[in-house]
């Protein structure tokens, strides 16, 4: 190749795979800064739980040296022989003597008006039964119930009607006679019961709360007395017969 005189001389041309190919790809823009997160608010500090004071501690009582009992000794015990039940006591009761004649255990074994007589409040109605000539007929009597008025029965009587009973025997034996019952009568019979007289006439007894009443008004003061042959209870007014 010719050059032109007076010209330096060209440089020699550089390959084509030595020259650096145009960067086609756009820059990536800058990503822009991620704002600072705002500080989170302090959390304020939990006050002090206060300390509980500790609580003293309960002196221990020391125990006493313990040692077990010797075990006793067992003796079986002899099995009480079984006897008729006494009649519980009832505030009534308590005129009769203690022991002694009028006592339930000495008139268990007499005849009832042998066992009246013991009775000091009975005074008045076993004098008139001797006044009618009407003990053999109660002695000789089996099983019977006896409603004896004590003492101050008599003495709510109308004045003078006792004294006009005692004058006249056929009158007399007629109060004495509704006064007693056929069969031995304990006190739940007498519930709501219409019973037979030996005077012929009839009696209405009634059992309310534990009270006997006998025709509505005489009211039971000590019930259930056994004698040999009756059983009697005794009464605070005199049952008048019908006329």
């Amino acid at each position: 190749m010719a050059t032109l005189a007076g010209a330096p001389p060209l440089a020699p041309a550089k390959p084509l795979s030595s020259i650096p190919a145009p960067d086609d790809t756009p820059d990536t823009p800058d990503t822009p800064d991620t704002p600072d997160t705002p500080d989170t608010p302090e959390t304020p500090e939990t006050p002090e739980t206060p300390e509980t004071p500790e609580t003293p501690e309960t002196p221990t009582t020391p125990s006493p040296d313990w040692s077990p009992s010797p075990r006793p000794s067992w003796t079986p015990t002899p099995t009480p022989r079984i006897s008729e039940p006494t009649p519980t006591p009832v505030a009534g009761c308590d005129i009769l003597p203690p022991s002694g004649p009028g006592s339930r255990d000495t008139m268990s074994g007499q005849q009832v008006v042998a066992a009246m007589s013991g009775i000091p409040e009975l005074s008045t109605f076993v004098s008139a039964i001797n006044q009618a000539s009407y003990a053999a007929t109660f002695a000789n009597s089996r099983d019977i119930t006896v409603f004896a008025p004590v003492n101050s029965a008599f003495d709510k009587l109308p004045e003078g009607r006792l004294d006009k009973w005692l004058a006249d025997r056929e009158a007399l034996l007629g109060l004495l006679g509704y006064h007693v019952v056929q069969g031995r009568k304990t006190p739940a019979d007498l519930a709501d019961a219409k019973l037979s007289t030996r005077q012929t006439g009839t009696i209405t007894t009634e059992v309310t709360d534990d009270t006997i009443t006998v025709n509505g008004k005489a009211e039971v003061l000590c019930p259930n007395i056994r004698t040999a042959n009756a059983t009697v209870y005794l009464i605070d007014t005199v049952l008048e017969p019908p006329k």
